[in-house]
């Protein structure tokens, strides 16, 4: 392990983390295009689509690269998601090209939400077959 606390294991499963962090944060902060507010399924903006599967999937990987296998743990996955999209908005707002948009946020916290109810069926169905904790097959 080096001094920084991150082995090899570890970066292999955060990289993935800030990697998509990263693509979120780009994609707030850049001028928005016009073509997302079109209805979506179910009549929903595809922006709110893009919103929820957004941080759905940053939350994933939060709580993938965390192990997370109790409420804590899982918790800080979902709070990373939320916070990640609560303060990006808040980011928008000083932006010129962006405007806060509430709607965004709360899209942003069901996507973390569902994010770790994602995990928690996975991970449960993953030991049900037979998975080993700490052994995901790579």
């Amino acid at each position: 392990m080096g001094t920084d606390g991150l082995d090899r294991p570890r970066l292999r499963r955060v990289a993935p983390v800030l990697c998509w962090a990263t693509v979120l944060v780009v994609a707030s902060v850049i001028p928005a295009s016009g073509g997302l507010s079109a209805p979506g399924p179910f009549g929903v903006g595809a922006d709110k689509w893009l919103h929820l599967g957004g941080y759905w999937s940053v939350t994933l990987l939060a709580a993938v690269a965390l192990e997370a296998r109790g409420r804590r743990t899982l918790l800080l996955a979902v709070a990373f998601g939320v916070a990640l999209g609560a303060g990006l908005e808040l980011v928008q707002a000083a932006l010129p090209a962006r405007a806060f948009d509430p709607a965004d946020a709360a899209v942003n916290g069901v996507g973390a939400v569902l994010g770790a109810v994602t995990y928690v069926l996975w991970r449960r169905v993953r030991d049900a077959r037979g998975g080993r904790p700490g052994n995901d097959g790579g």
